[in-house]
C-alpha cells in the first residue's frame, strides 16, 4: 500500500529538487559505476500502519551501492525527515508509526539529453 502522488509531490518536491540540483548523491552513485539520474522519495504504508520512507536512487544501470553511500543516503534521508513531521501529521501519516528507511535503486534509460535535475 502506498500513498498518493499528490501527498509525495506535497511532502517531497522542495526536498527532491535540492537534492536533485545539487547532485548530492552523484558521487557515492559513480563510485558504484552508473551515473545519477535522480533521486525521489516515497512511502510505503504495511497493512499495520508502519510507514517506511524510501529513497529511491534512479541510475543509467544496475548497481549495487555501498553499504557507505547506502549510509550517506539514509543519514540525508533521517533529517529530512525530522524536519518534516508537522508534514507528515497533516498528510494523515503519524510520524510516531514510521518504520525503517530504506534506499532502493530503480534503472531509467538515460536520453541523450538529460541534465541532472531534469524529470523530462
Amino acid at each position: 500500500m502506498g500513498v498518493s502522488e499528490e501527498i509525495l509531490t506535497d511532502l517531497f518536491e522542495d526536498k527532491e529538487d535540492k537534492i536533485n540540483e545539487r547532485g548530492l548523491f552523484s558521487e557515492c552513485v559513480q563510485d558504484a559505476g552508473v551515473e545519477l539520474l535522480y533521486f525521489q522519495f516515497d512511502i510505503e504504508v504495511h497493512d499495520d500502519g508502519v510507514w517506511d520512507l524510501i529513497g529511491r536512487v534512479v541510475t543509467d544501470a544496475p548497481c549495487e551501492l555501498s553499504e557507505q553511500a547506502k549510509s550517506m543516503i539514509t543519514d540525508h534521508m533521517e533529517a529530512v525527515a525530522d524536519g518534516l513531521y508537522q508534514r507528515f501529521e497533516a498528510s494523515g501519516l503519524d510520524p510516531q508509526m514510521q518504520g525503517d528507511y530504506r534506499v532502493l535503486v530503480a534503472v531509467e534509460e538515460c536520453p541523450e539529453n538529460f541534465k541532472l535535475g531534469s524529470r523530462s
